[in-house]
């Protein structure tokens, strides 16, 4: 069987994950500056890109056990948002437990 060459799907949510990840860095980086001193704004943009993530490791996860698509599209769409999420709920449950 001849496999699609992408998955635009998995494609999409590697591109948001991506934009959470770079989020996460920026929003790290102001925390370190300000000495953890933030707006409650930055912390509520850091919850939605938490969700964020964690509905892009669905879609991606969702998309990767599809074999419709070439498995090298698929990847990084599981990939990135694993990593975008372990990110966020790592820092949220060390902020929990802290």
């Amino acid at each position: 069987m001849h496999k699609k060459n992408r998955s635009n799907l998995a494609i999409l949510m590697a591109v948001l994950a991506s934009l959470s990840i770079a989020a996460y860095l920026f929003m790290a980086y102001q925390a370190a500056v300000s000495g953890g001193d933030t707006s409650n704004l930055m912390g509520a943009a850091a919850v939605l890109f938490m969700i964020l993530s964690l509905i892009c490791l669905y879609y991606g996860g969702r998309e990767f056990r599809l074999g419709t698509y070439s498995r090298s599209s698929r990847l990084p769409g599981l990939l990135l948002p694993l990593v975008a999420s372990f990110l966020w709920l790592g820092t949220y449950i060390l902020g929990i437990l802290s």
